[in-house]
C-alpha cells in the first residue's frame, strides 16, 4: 500500500468510526420507558489471570499425569508481563485440571478465555459433564482448527483469541463466539469476530469443567489459556466492574499463597513506551503513544529532515504529543503556545524565541520545509531538533517538560525523561521502537492491490525497471555515430559488452536452421548433464539428500537474466527463444532445493525477473508456436519456487525431501538466510501475480515473508549498516535485500519501508571500506577473497540522494570494477561529477572492526582489527584478528571460511575445531596453559570491543579491549593497530597482564610465494615478491624486551590447541565420511611463542623496506597504547622502550653490577621480603624501597633470561607484593610526590600502572 493511501484512509475511518459511534449511542437509548428484565444474579466459580501470583492450580483440581503445568508469562508490545497458563505435553498420559460447579436450570452458564499455540500443530481441550452425565465440547484443538461444540471457530496458533460460550438454559441454545486476527467468515472475507449457534442436545445444567492436554498431542507441544471465566446467571460476559465486586470466585482461595513469581514491569519503563513521541528521519510515519501514525500532511506534519547539518522536525506532531493548546497567527507565520506553567513565542524565519517572559537564541530559525511525496509537494512548518528542549523544558517543572533522545540511526525520541535510551544499553529497544512505525507491514491483499494498481494492472515489465527504462537503454545501445546524443553515454560500451557475452553464452546453447533462426537448445549440452536433474546426474552440481543444498539450482538460474536484459537492449528475439527452452529444461527438474531454501530462492528470483522482462515476447512466440506458452514458464516459477515458500512459511512444510532434517522455515533466520530467502519468493510472486490460480497463496506467503523480515531479519544491520557475517556474505545477503526493495518500489510503488530501516542508509560505506583500495576485500570469519559487490551503490545513491555513493561506485567502474546489470539499470547520469569523499579510517561499531588505509589511491597501505561477538552466523573464533595489505596485495592473510560441508561446520560442538575458524587459524594470540578450561585458546561466547579510535592526517588506529576473549586469564588485555610514521608503517601491538604465568602464541599467516624467512637472531622476518625485475620486501620487527622472544615460521599442519582437528585432506574423508576441509599448503605463519610469561608485551612493526636484512631503521618505538599518536616521522637512533622496566639509569647501572650472579636467586627473593614487609607507617623512604626495586628487577631479568627456570616462587613473590601494593597504595595518599614516583617505579615492574 502507498504510504499516501493510508492518510487518505486514515481520515476517512476516523470520520466513520465517529458517526458509527454516535449512532450507537442513538439506537441504544430506550425511547419506549419501559423497565428492562432483571437479570439472574451473578454466581461466579472461577475467574483468573494468572497475574495473581498464585499457583495454576488455585481454584481447580490437578490432574495433570506428571504433564507440564504452569503459570508462564511474556512480554507484551507495550512492554508488560502477561503471565497465562501453558500446558505442555511430556507422555501420552491425557492430562487436565477440573474444577466443579453448581447446576442450574435457568440463566445461563458462561465460559470465556483467550487461548493460543506458539506451536503447531497442537492437540487441547475444555469441555464439561452436564447434569444427565453427557459431555460437551466448549474447546477442541486438532490439526490448528478451533471446534465449539462441534462448531468450526478458525485457526488456532501463535495469535491470542478472545473466546466466549454462553448456555443459555432458558432457550436450550449454546452460542459460541471468537474474537481476534486472522479469522475469514464462510465467504472468506477477513473479519474480527465469528457467532455461530446450536442446540443444547443434552439435559439442563453441568457438573464440572475439565481443562487439559489431550493424550493425542506430541511430547514438547503446548498450548496455553489466559482470562479465564465461568459463571451462572446472566446471558453476557462479566464487566470489569463486576469481577472488582465478585472476586476470583468461590472455587478460588483467595488466602492461599503466592507461589509465583511476578516480575515488576517496570512502571517508569512502562509508562515511557506507552508516552513517547518516536520519529525517524525521512520516514513518513511516526509513533504516537503507541499508535503509527502518517505525519506527511500539508501544513502541519512532515518527515523529519537533515539539512546542512541540522535535523528539524515537524512541530505540529510535537504539539499534538504534548498537549499544549497553541494558536496559529493569520499570517501562519507565529504561534503562541502555552506550556501550562509558561508561555511560548516563536516565529518562522527567527533564529529566536520567547519562553516564559524571556527571548531565547535558538539553534535555528523555524521553518517551512517542502518535501514530495508520490510526486506531491507538501510543505509543514518545523523546528530544529535541539530547540525541542529549549522550547519546552522548564528546569523550574520538570514534570512537565520534555526531552529528546537522538540516535545517529534516524531515530528520534521525545518523553518525559532525558537520554531515555542509548544504543549502548537498549539498542533492541530502539530497533523495537522503530519496527513499530517505519514498516507498513502489508497484507496481502494490500500487496496484490498496490501491485496491479501501480502496474496498470500487471503490464510487463514492471519489476527493478519498466519499459521505459528499457527503451532509453536500446537507444543508447542503438547509438552509432558521435551525432546521436548517446553516443558518448558511459553505458554505451558496457551494453556492447552485455550483449557479446550474452550472444556468445546463445552460441554456447542454442542450435540454428542454416538461416540463422532458433530451433532448440543443442541436445548435446543437455545430454552431457549441464541441465540433467541433479536427482539423476550427480556432480558438483548433484543435489545433496543430507544438507538438502541444491547449488546448480542457483548457478544455472542466473544464465536467464543475462539473456532478457540481451533482448530488451537489442529486441533480437533469439534471447527469448533460448531463454524460454532453457527455463522449461530447469522446470523438469524434480525441485530446485528448498530443504536448503536459499538455493530455492536463488533460483526463483533470475527465473522471474526474466519471465517478467520476456513476458511480452513470450506471448508473440505463442502466437506462431502455442506449445511455448508463457503460462508454462508461469507454472514452472510457482511450482518451483513461489509454492515451495508458501510451504514454508505457511504450511511448516518441505515436500524434498520428505525425511528433512535441515531448517527449511527462512522467515525464522535472523541472518542473511532470511533477506535472500524473502527476496526470492517475493519476486517469484511479483512476476506471477496476474494469474488468479496462484495470486492467493503468494500474496499470503509475501504478507509472512515481509513482516518477518522486517520483524528479525535486519537486526545486523543495526546500528551502522556493518555486517558481521562477513563482506562475502554482505554481498550477498544485502545486494538481494536492496533487489527486493527496488523489485517492490518499481512494482508495487513503495518498498513498505524497509529502505528505511536502521543502518541500511550506510551500509554501502561498509563495503567500500571493508576492501582495500585493490578492491580486495577482508574475508573475515566465512568470508571469501575477492571483490566486493556494489552493484546496487547506483540505486540507493539516487534513491538516497547520496551524490558521494554515486560519486564513489563511478570511480570503481573507472578504475577496474566491472559493470553489473544493476549499474545498468539504475545508472544515474550524475554519478562521478564530484570526487568521492571517503575517511582514511572506519570504525564498524557493529561488528567492533576498524580499517586504516594510506590512502585510497592503488597499491595503498591497508589494515584493520576485528573484535566483536563471540559465536555468531558463520563467525570465527578470532579476536584481535588482523590483515595487511601493501602494494596491491595482501602480505598477511586471513584464511576465511572452509568446506562447508566438513562434518559438524556449522556445529558449534565441531566448528571452531578446524583450523581455519578457530584461534591456531587466525592472526591472534591465544593461550594454551588450560585447554581442558578454554579449550580453543580464547573463549568462545565473549564480546570484545574498539574503546578507542582516532585518525590524523599521519595515520590511524584502533584498541581492542581483548580482555573478555582471555576472561579468567588476564588482569588486562589489549591489542592495538596503527598504521603511522606519515601512513607508511603498520604497528601491532599487545598489552597483556596474567593472572599467573602462561604459554602463549602469537600468529601472522602468510603465503608460501611471498619467501617467508627469519633473521638469525629472530628478531625481523621477511616477506618478498618479484614484480617486473623488482624486488618487493616487507619486514616484520619485534619490539619488546622480553627476553626469549623470537619470530619463528610454523607449518599450517603443525598445532599447539589439542582440540584442533589432526586431519587433511584424505583424513577428513576417511574420518568422518565428509567434504575435505580446504588445502592450506600455499600457506604459512609466522609465531611468537612465549613460555612462563606474566605479561604479554609486544609490538610487531610492519613496513616496506629496500630489502632482506634491510639497515633502514624501524619506524616505531614502544610506545603505550594509552599515549599513542600517529606521527609523521621518528627519530630512529633510540632503541624501543621496554614497557616492562622503567627508564631508571640507576637500576640499570645497579643492574649490571649484579648480573654477575653478585646476588643469588635466594638472595633477591630475601630482598623481596624486605620490600613486601616495609612498614606501611614508616615516612622514610630509602634504601630498603630501592633494594626491594632491584631484588623485584633482578628476578625478572634472571626469568627472561632463563625461561625453564620454575616461576612458582616469583609467582608466590607476585602474590604478596600485589598484597601489600593494596595496603601501600592507602597509605600512599598521605606522602609526598618523591614517594610517588617511588610507588610509580614498583607499578611500571609488572606493567600495572
Amino acid at each position: 500500500m502507498k504510504k499516501t493511501k493510508f492518510s487518505r484512509w486514515l481520515s476517512v475511518l476516523l470520520i466513520l468510526s465517529f458517526l458509527l459511534s454516535f449512532g450507537v449511542v442513538y439506537v441504544s437509548a430506550d425511547e419506549t420507558g419501559e423497565e428492562e428484565p432483571t437479570e439472574p444474579a451473578v454466581d461466579l466459580f472461577y475467574y483468573r489471570t494468572y497475574d495473581e501470583g498464585w499457583d495454576f492450580t488455585n481454584g481447580v483440581t490437578n490432574q495433570k499425569k506428571e504433564n507440564n503445568f504452569f503459570i508462564d508469562y511474556e512480554i507484551t508490545t507495550t512492554y508488560d508481563y502477561n503471565y497465562f497458563w501453558r500446558m505442555e505435553a511430556l507422555n501420552a498420559q491425557d492430562g487436565y485440571a477440573q474444577l466443579g460447579i453448581t447446576s442450574v436450570t435457568q440463566g445461563a452458564t458462561v465460559i470465556s478465555f483467550d487461548a493460543m499455540s506458539d506451536d503447531f500443530p497442537n492437540v487441547g481441550y475444555i469441555y464439561y459433564r452436564a447434569s444427565d452425565d453427557n459431555t460437551g465440547s466448549v474447546f477442541s484443538v486438532r490439526n490448528g482448527r478451533v471446534s465449539m461444540y462441534g462448531m468450526d471457530m478458525g485457526p488456532f496458533d501463535e495469535n491470542w483469541r478472545h473466546y466466549t460460550m454462553i448456555l443459555d438454559w432458558d432457550t436450550m441454545t449454546v452460542t459460541c463466539t471468537v474474537e481476534g486476527a486472522g479469522l475469514t467468515n464462510e465467504m472468506g472475507v477477513t473479519v474480527n469476530k465469528l457467532e455461530q449457534t446450536a442446540q443444547i442436545s443434552h439435559g439442563k445444567g453441568l457438573q464440572w469443567f475439565r481443562i487439559g492436554q489431550s493424550s493425542g498431542a506430541s511430547v514438547g507441544l503446548s498450548w496455553c489459556l489466559d482470562n479465564l471465566s465461568i459463571h451462572n446467571g446472566p446471558k453476557r460476559e462479566l464487566t470489569a466492574e463486576e469481577y472488582e465486586m465478585y472476586g476470583h470466585g468461590k472455587n478460588v482461595n483467595e488466602e492461599a499463597a503466592k507461589t509465583v513469581t511476578i516480575i515488576g514491569s517496570g512502571t517508569s519503563n512502562t509508562d515511557l513506551m506507552k508516552n513517547m513521541l518516536c520519529m525517524k528521519v525521512g520516514v513518513n510515519y511516526a509513533l504516537l503513544n503507541q499508535e503509527r501514525v502518517a505525519i506527511f500532511d500539508d501544513g502541519k506534519y512532515g518527515a523529519p529532515v537533515e539539512i546542512d547539518g541540522i535535523i528539524y522536525v515537524p512541530l505540529e506532531i510535537i504539539l499534538s504529543f504534548i498537549g499544549y493548546p497553541y494558536y496559529v497567527h493569520p499570517d501562519g507565520l507565529s504561534y503562541d503556545i502555552s506550556t501550562g506553567t509558561s508561555a511560548t513565542y516563536l516565529s518562522v524565519g527567527r533564529d529566536s524565541a520567547v519562553v516564559n517572559g524571556k527571548r531565547i537564541e535558538l539553534n535555528a530559525a523555524p521553518s517551512y520545509i517542502k518535501q514530495t511525496l508520490d510526486g506531491e509537494e507538501k510543505s509543514f512548518l518545523a523546528i530544529a531538533m535541539d530547540d525541542v528542549e529549549l522550547l519546552f523544558s522548564d528546569e523550574d517543572h520538570p514534570d512537565t517538560s520534555i526531552y529528546v533522545t537522538y540516535d545517529r540511526m534516524g531515530l528520534i525520541i521525545i518523553c518525559g525523561v532525558d537520554n531515555v535510551m542509548d544504543r549502548t544499553n537498549s539498542l533492541d529497544d530502539m530497533m523495537d521502537l522503530m519496527k513499530k512505525f517505519i514498516f507498513d507491514n502489508p497484507s496481502g491483499d494490500e500487496f496484490y492491490e498496490d501491485v496491479k494498481a501501480n502496474t496498470n494492472n500487471f503490464q510487463h515489465p514492471y519489476i527493478l525497471v519498466n519499459q521505459n527504462r528499457f527503451d532509453e537503454l536500446k537507444a543508447i545501445y542503438d547509438a552509432k555515430t558521435p551525432a546521436d546524443p548517446n553516443f558518448n553515454s558511459p553505458l554505451r560500451t558496457p551494453l556492447q559488452n552485455w550483449v557479446r557475452t550474452a550472444t556468445n553464452a546463445y552460441n554456447q546453447w542454442a542450435y540454428e536452421d542454416e538461416n540463422g533462426n532458433y530451433i532448440s537448445l543443442k541436445p548435446e549440452r543437455i545430454a552431457n548433464g549441464d541441465l540433467l536433474n541433479p536427482n539423476d546426474v550427480l556432480g558438483n552440481y548433484g543435489y545433496d539428500p543430507a544438507g538438502g543444498r541444491l547449488n546448480a539450482s542457483s548457478s544455472k538460474m542466473t544464465q536467464l537474466e543475462r539473456w532478457a536484459l540481451a533482448y530488451q537492449i537489442t529486441r533480437d528475439i533469439k534471447f527469448a527463444y533460448v531463454a524460454y527452452d532453457y527455463a522449461i529444461e530447469m522446470g523438469k527438474w524434480d525441485h530446485w532445493g528448498p530443504a536448503h531454501f536459499l538455493n530455492c530462492a536463488d533460483a526463483t528470483s533470475p527465473i522471474a525477473i526474466a519471465f517478467d522482462w520476456l513476458y511480452n515476447a513470450f506471448v508473440e512466440i505463442a502466437k506462431t508456436d502455442p506449445s511455448r506458452s508463457p503460462e508454462k514458464i508461469a507454472d514452472i516459477i510457482y511450482s518451483h519456487g513461489v509454492y515451495q515458500g508458501y510451504n514454508a512459511v505457511v504450511n511448516n512444510r518441505c515436500d524434498w525431501p520428505n525425511n528433512i532434517t535441515k531448517a527449511f522455515r527462512y522467515d525464522n533466520f535472523t541472518n542473511n538466510w532470511n533477506a535472500v530467502c524473502t527476496s526470492g519468493m517475493v519476486i517469484g510472486a511479483l512476476s506471477i501475480l496476474q494469474y488468479d490460480q496462484y495470486a492467493k497463496q503468494a500474496c499470503q506467503m509475501t504478507e509472512l515473508s515481509l513482516f518477518a523480515l522486517g520483524d528479525h531479519g535486519l537486526g545486523q544491520y543495526a546500528p551502522d549498516g556493518s555486517y558481521i557475517e562477513s563482506p562475502t556474505y554482505w554481498s550477498y545477503g544485502t545486494n538481494t535485500f536492496f533487489r527486493l526493495c527496488a523489485a517492490l518500489e518499481s512494482s508495487a510503488g513503495t518498498d513498505y519501508g524497509f529502505m528505511d530501516c536502521w543502518g541500511i542508509d550506510t551500509t554501502c560505506y561498509f563495503a567500500v571500506q571493508s576492501e582495500s583500495s585493490d578492491y580486495n576485500m577482508w574475508n573475515y570469519h566465512d568470508g571469501g577473497t575477492g571483490s566486493q559487490d556494489g552493484s546496487f551503490f547506483m540505486y540507493v545513491g539516487t534513491h538516497y540522494g547520496d551524490q558521494n555513493l554515486l560519486d564513489v561506485r563511478a570511480n570503481q567502474l573507472s578504475n577496474g570494477k566491472s559493470f553489473t546489470e544493476y549499474d545498468i539499470l539504475f545508472y544515474n547520469d550524475d554519478a562521478g561529477k564530484g570526487k568521492p569523499q571517503m575517511a582514511l579510517g572506519y570504525y564498524m561499531e557493529g561488528i567492533q572492526a576498524y580499517t586504516v588505509r594510506s590512502s585510497w589511491e592503488k597499491q595503498a597501505i591497508f589494515t584493520g582489527i576485528m573484535g566483536g561477538p563471540g559465536a555468531i552466523s558463520h563467525g570465527n573464533i578470532d579476536s584481535g584478528n588482523f590483515i595487511y595489505d601493501n602494494l596491491g596485495v595482501r602480505w598477511l592473510v586471513d584464511l576465511g571460511g572452509d568446506e562447508y560441508n566438513v562434518y559438524g561446520y556449522f556445529s558449534n560442538t565441531y566448528r571452531y575445531r578446524y583450523y581455519r575458524l578457530g584461534c591456531e587459524g587466525s592472526n591472534v594470540m591465544l593461550i594454551t596453559s588450560e585447554q581442558d578450561v578454554m579449550p580453543y585458546g580464547q573463549h568462545l561466547n565473549e564480546d570484545t570491543v574498539i574503546t578507542k579510535h582516532f585518525e590524523n592526517e599521519y595515520g590511524g588506529y584502533a584498541v581492542l579491549d581483548n580482555s573478555p576473549a582471555y576472561r579468567g586469564y588476564v588482569t588486562t588485555a589489549e591489542r592495538g593497530v596503527m598504521l603511522t610514521n606519515n601512513n607508511k608503517t603498520v604497528v601491532v601491538q599487545d598489552e597483556v597482564l596474567f593472572e599467573k604465568v602462561e604459554e602463549v602464541y602469537w600468529f601472522a599467516h602468510t603465503r608460501k610465494e611471498f619467501n617467508p624467512t627469519v633473521s638469525a637472531d629472530g628478531q625481523t622476518a621477511y616477506l618478498t615478491r618479484m614484480v617486473n625485475g623488482t624486488q618487493q620486501v616487507i619486514r616484520l620487527s619485534l619490539v619488546t624486551k622480553i627476553r626469549g622472544l623470537k619470530f619463528e615460521e610454523m607449518s599450517v599442519y603443525e598445532y599447539v590447541l589439542d582440540t584442533t582437528f589432526r586431519t587433511d585432506l584424505n583424513e577428513t574423508v576417511e574420518i568422518y565420511g565428509k567434504s575435505p576441509e580446504y588445502n592450506r599448503s600455499q600457506f604459512t605463519k609466522f609465531a611468537i611463542h612465549g613460555e612462563n610469561v606474566l605479561n604479554f608485551n609486544v609490538a610487531v612493526v610492519i613496513e616496506e623496506v629496500d630489502k632482506v636484512n634491510s639497515t633502514m631503521p624501524v619506524g616505531y618505538t614502544w610506545t603505550p597504547i594509552a599515549q599513542w599518536t600517529p606521527y609523521e616521522s621518528l627519530d630512529n637512533g633510540d632503541d624501543p622502550v621496554n614497557p616492562d622496566t622503567p627508564t631508571d639509569p640507576d637500576a640499570d647501572e645497579d643492574y649490571s653490577k649484579i648480573k654477575s650472579n653478585t646476588y643469588t636467586r635466594a638472595d633477591m627473593l630475601d630482598a623481596m621480603d624486605i620490600f613486601y614487609e616495609l612498614d606501611e607507617e614508616q615516612k622514610i623512604f630509602t634504601s630498603q624501597i630501592k633494594d626491594g626495586y632491584l631484588a623485584l628487577y633482578a628476578s625478572y631479568r634472571v626469568m627472561e633470561n632463563n625461561p625453564s627456570m620454575s616461576g612458582t616462587r616469583y609467582q608466590q613473590a607476585l602474590e604478596r607484593y600485589k598484597t601489600y601494593k593494596a595496603k601501600y597504595d592507602a597509605h600512599l595518599a598521605n606522602v609526598n610526590a618523591t614517594q610517588q614516583s617511588i610507588r610509580s617505579i614498583g607499578s611500571y615492574l609488572i606493567g600495572m600502572r
